[in-house]
């Protein structure tokens, strides 16, 4: 198994659950004679970098979030050790395995399945963001982990099955707002590639209900302009 590439950012910016990184988005225009199969794997490629950039500051925020302080106690700070000493030495598999319980783990896995995606390895993608999601349970990064599952089964073959996990995603109003805006934003453009103009307008409508920081909608406009047209 190869390492997870561990990018030294030191701008990292904080974890949050409707943000994400604008400076790993693949611009509309500049992509916008690509096919549906390129963007979607390209869009992809970038923006999971920002995950695992940022995993160390995100493993604190899991914690965080779910009411337990890290380091407030010798059980938690040895597990972080636990954890960074996976990272380092090429063990985050087994170290996720020993502690399914554990958000920790979830983001372990989360973290294979970026790599296993930027190695083209779809198939073992899949596969990691699955575990990712059962790990991650109910924590903001679940919605993460499914777009990646849905992108990665696109790209292994089964594009039909990709599209249906988008589907799903969107229509899970128990995901964070910019998950739903996200989805909906892969599917207005897959529609688009269809010619299907009507399914196309449906999703950039749901894109402006969802989309809080106006980073889909900006993508979308250039679509938008050519249906017009």
């Amino acid at each position: 198994m190869k390492r997870p590439s561990k990018k030294k950012n030191e701008d990292a910016p904080k974890a949050n659950a409707n943000a994400s990184d604008d400076r790993h988005l693949i611009d509309t225009e500049d992509s916008v004679e690509l096919s549906i199969e390129d963007k979607i794997s390209l869009y992809w490629m970038e923006n999971k970098a920002f995950i695992a950039g940022c995993v160390i500051l995100v493993a604190v925020f899991l914690v965080g979030i779910n009411g337990v302080k890290m380091y407030s106690t010798s059980q938690q700070a040895n597990l972080q050790n636990e954890y960074t000493d996976a990272l380092a030495n090429d063990t985050l598999e087994e170290f996720a395995l020993a502690h399914s319980a554990h958000p920790l783990s979830g983001l372990s896995f989360l973290t294979l399945a970026d790599q296993a995606y930027t190695d083209g390895e779809f198939a073992t993608a899949d596969a990691y963001y699955k575990q990712a999601q059962e790990g991650l349970a109910d924590n903001m990064l679940a919605g993460r982990a499914r777009l990646g599952q849905a992108f990665s089964r696109y790209r292994s073959g089964s594009p039909e099955e990709g599209i249906a996990q988008l589907n799903a995603i969107h229509s899970d109003n128990t995901l964070p707002a910019s998950v739903l805006a996200e989805a909906a934003y892969h599917l207005a453009i897959h529609a688009y590639a269809e010619g299907d103009t009507k399914t196309f307008q449906s999703f950039s409508s749901r894109v402006a209900t969802l989309d809080e920081t106006g980073q889909w909608q900006r993508r979308i406009a250039t679509y938008q302009t050519r249906t017009a047209n």
